[in-house]
């Protein structure tokens, strides 16, 4: 009687054990099959909003460990101290209408005397660096385009430049224009105070829906939302600061991140 007894405790005391588990297993199972769900959901909803924009083939190709670049660049003392110490530098250009020539400065607040062509001349080794040519003249005419394109020509031809040399503006219809000549060039991009993500993706991919430009260029305190919408892009940073830039440079589409040094 007792051997019945002992038999049956442990048959009930099995089927308990492993209803217990059971339930276990399934609030387990349940509950991944419930983030799951979650971030599927989430990713279906993110591509309903965000259409993929296919991006034009851009030729660069730079490893991670030289996408740290010095932000203006500005004079030939600046270029001379610190240029080695940086695989690429960020330069603030303008067309000088009087001169009819590319002049180097921060235009219109900063101007000066010094040329694209003679900044370029006095860095060591250009040949090894790569150029982010911030455009400040907001507007150029078909002449002035030429021009600017003579002397970018000059300068890629003496130094092997014509796929290190980027050039910026925010002006898309004026990169169409430079771009034309054989120039890689990056649309710069903001996000103002108070619009929102989806106003911001309608705004900025009526331009790059068009075709023309493959890069684009804007601040570091954008990037979650700039890269939730323009993944396919080739992407150029400013703003941050060395101590963020091993976040950055480790993605596949950033090309280069600008960093400050007054050194």
């Amino acid at each position: 009687m007792q051997m019945v007894f002992m038999g049956f405790f442990e048959k009930k005391s099995k089927y308990i054990i492993g209803k217990i588990f059971r339930i276990k297993l399934i609030k387990r199972y349940s509950l991944f099959l419930s983030a799951f769900l979650f971030l599927a959901s989430c990713t279906k909803e993110n591509e309903e909003f965000y259409p993929i924009i296919n991006s034009p083939k851009v030729d660069f190709k730079i490893d991670n460990h030289r996408k740290v670049w010095l932000h203006a660049s500005n004079t030939i003392s600046k270029c001379h101290r610190l240029s080695e110490l940086y695989s690429g530098v960020e330069v603030d250009i303008y067309f000088d209408t009087l001169r009819n020539q590319t002049i180097v400065g921060h235009w219109p607040e900063e101007t000066s005397d010094t040329s694209l062509v003679r900044l370029i001349e006095h860095i060591k080794h250009p040949f090894d660096r790569y150029f982010w040519l911030d455009l400040k003249t907001p507007e150029l005419t078909d002449k002035q385009i030429n021009t600017l394109a003579r002397e970018l020509d000059s300068v890629c031809t003496r130094h092997n430049l014509r796929n290190r040399l980027i050039v910026e503006s925010w002006n898309y219809t004026l990169l169409q224009e430079i771009k034309k000549h054989g120039f890689l060039v990056s649309f710069a991009i903001d996000k103002p105070v108070g619009q929102t993500e989806n106003e911001f993706y309608e705004t900025v991919s009526s331009d790059l829906k068009k075709g023309d430009v493959g890069i684009i260029s804007y601040h570091a305190r954008h990037w979650n939302t700039v890269n939730r919408c323009f993944p396919n892009f080739k992407h150029m940073i400013f703003g941050g600061d060395k101590a963020n830039s091993s976040f950055y440079i480790t993605k596949e589409n950033v090309i280069s991140y600008l960093v400050d040094d007054d050194s």
